[in-house]
């Protein structure tokens, strides 16, 4: 026998289980509970009682644990059952068992071993009615039942999860607490098998917390951790991490426990804290440099506080989005799920849960909605704006060649501009529309230089900065600078551009009539206009969307004694 440390150094370490005994598994004292050995030798050793759960990425994985978990039960008599999840894998595991497993023949001919599917189980009660969960209680019962019978001294029972449903974790944990009973009334042991790659971070703990022996790989050695009576579930979680380092330092999230306080002071915060947050777990365990809370958006606090509260004093489980602040000044959208945990009395004695970034997936779900949007405005346009335009040239020009008045001729001349002006904008949509996701440093003068071209006033350009912007942007300052000269009639126009750590200012001031105060705040709204000449009301619009998309901001000022202020902040490069 060696210690735990010992081991750990051991060069015989690779491809073991170091496997810890508890009183109700044997009678060993604390002393006592450090053990290693090969698969087989562990497995061998056993006590009556164990509820081991095994988490695998490879199925070859679970076939290494159960088929000497098998074999060594056959040698000491016991009636060994494997349950898999349908027919065709519980028929390759009949054929993996007659290669592995010295005389299974002669074993399953005396029926001391089987292997079967839940579908087969289902069928093998006459209550069509009855769900998975009693067939498998009345199955498991009669086996039992039938070893007492023939003086087989117990069962070890193997029950393999290939998959689990969304939404059916519940089904899970409830199979669980079947294979508790049973283990506490009789002679059992039980292999649980799940796989890891298929079940949400939190229902990993979950289940893991559920079992007395946890065994996975790591590194593709096998590695295990022993559950004792009354440990902290604080502690417990960071030995859990420490231990499946493969199950939770590589998901993409991190894993949490807290108090049920105004803070949420974290007790427990697994490494990916630090890819999350920027922080790392040091920092946020008792608050030591920072609260979770004050992470947490300020404009989200209240609803992550009100969300989680009512949850709680439900006692169910949670799921939330909401925004974070890094420790870079970083905006991250993250997905929360978590459930409370609660003494005998009913009150929370902390939170338990896994927290992951779903910013791309936030921005994904702006853009279709941005792209929506869009082809809204586009197929509005082609259907009301377009078409009015088309019915009043063909109108205007029958008139002209009935009347002959010139009058009516220029009305078709007017009404052909404003639909090459709409295609125009058009074609800018759908610049928008389909322009790159992936964003790209641009020097905001370059631009600037590049639009003031087309236009015959006066322009002064003062500063410079680079942003994270696409081709678009050219489109948004010539729709704010057109909207000025058009129909402000500004004879000349002033760009300041000013920068800071995060954030570059862009300032595109005119000294025309203005924008009345009444549209003032709505001027980037869709079909606003003003002035003479009133334009299609999109140009505005567009400016603001693509800025959106640049996750920007625009808002407009008066400019005093008269004009207009464009004010732009975008994201600096």
């Amino acid at each position: 026998m060696i210690t735990v440390a010992e081991f750990k150094s051991s060069a015989n370490a690779r491809k073991t289980i170091g496997l810890l005994r508890r009183q109700d598994l044997g009678g060993y004292s604390e002393r006592d509970l450090p053990m290693v050995g090969s698969i087989p030798t562990v497995l061998d050793s056993i006590q009556w009682g164990a509820h081991i759960c095994q988490f695998y990425r490879e199925r070859d994985e679970f076939v290494d644990l159960i088929t000497p978990f098998i074999s060594s039960g056959l040698d000491k008599k016991h009636y060994c059952l494997w349950i898999l999840q349908n027919r065709s894998s519980a028929d390759e595991m009949v054929d993996v068992l007659y290669r592995e497993v010295p005389g299974f023949d002669d074993f399953l001919r005396h029926e001391q071993v089987e292997v079967i599917s839940q579908e087969v189980i289902d069928e093998h009660v006459d209550k069509p009615a009855l769900s998975s969960l009693t067939t498998l209680r009345q199955y498991l019962k009669g086996k039992m039942d039938s070893c007492m019978v023939r003086n087989l001294e117990g069962m070890r029972l193997a029950i393999t999860t290939e998959s689990v449903e969304e939404g059916k974790i519940e089904h899970v944990m409830e199979r669980e607490q079947l294979i508790h009973e049973l283990l506490n009334s009789k002679k059992v042991i039980a292999l649980c098998s799940y796989p890891s790659t298929e079940i949400e971070p939190l229902e990993i703990t979950r289940i893991a917390l559920d079992h007395q022996i946890i065994i996975s790989k790591k590194d593709h050695d096998w590695t295990s951790l022993v559950i004792p009576f009354n440990q902290d579930k604080g502690s417990l979680l960071g030995e859990l991490h420490q231990t499946f380092e493969t199950l939770l330092s590589n998901l993409p999230g991190m894993v949490y426990r807290c108090r049920n306080d105004a803070s949420w002071t974290m007790e427990f915060v697994s490494d990916a804290c630090t890819i999350l947050t920027g922080y790392a777990p040091s920092d946020l365990v008792g608050n030591a440099k920072i609260s979770y809370a004050e992470i947490i958006h300020p404009e989200d606090r209240s609803f992550v506080w009100n969300e989680v509260q009512k949850a709680l004093r439900e006692r169910r489980s949670f799921t939330i989005e909401y925004r974070i602040i890094t420790r870079h000044g970083e905006e991250k959208w993250v997905w929360e799920q978590g459930q409370g945990l609660y003494d005998d009395s009913g009150n929370v004695i902390a939170i338990e849960g896994f927290i992951i970034d779903v910013t791309s997936k936030k921005r994904a779900e702006e853009s279709i909605m941005q792209l929506n949007d869009i082809l809204k405005v586009i197929n509005r346009t082609m259907r009301h704006d377009l078409l009015n335009e088309l019915t009043v040239i063909g109108g205007s020009l029958e008139l002209f060649v009935e009347m002959k008045n010139e009058k009516f001729l220029k009305n078709a001349l007017t009404a052909v501009k404003k639909s090459t002006e709409l295609i125009k904008r058009m074609k800018e949509l759908e610049q928008f529309a389909f322009s790159g996701i992936g964003l790209k440093p641009i020097r905001i003068r370059e631009v600037l230089e590049k639009v003031i071209g087309s236009y015959p006033i006066k322009f002064n350009i003062d500063g410079d900065c680079s942003v994270m912007a696409d081709e678009a942007l050219m489109s948004v300052f010539d729709n704010i600078i057109r909207n000025a000269v058009v129909h402000g009639k500004t004879d000349r126009i002033d760009i300041v551009i000013k920068s800071d750590t995060n954030t570059c200012e862009i300032k595109i001031i005119d000294f025309g009539v203005g924008i009345p105060e009444s549209i003032r705040n709505r001027i980037l709204e869709e079909g606003v206009s003003y002035g003479n000449g009133r334009g299609s009301g999109l140009g505005l619009y567009l400016a603001k969307k693509t800025i959106d998309r640049y996750h920007g901001c625009i808002h407009v000022e008066e400019n005093k004694p008269q004009g207009a202020i464009f004010v732009i902040n975008l994201k600096r490069a």
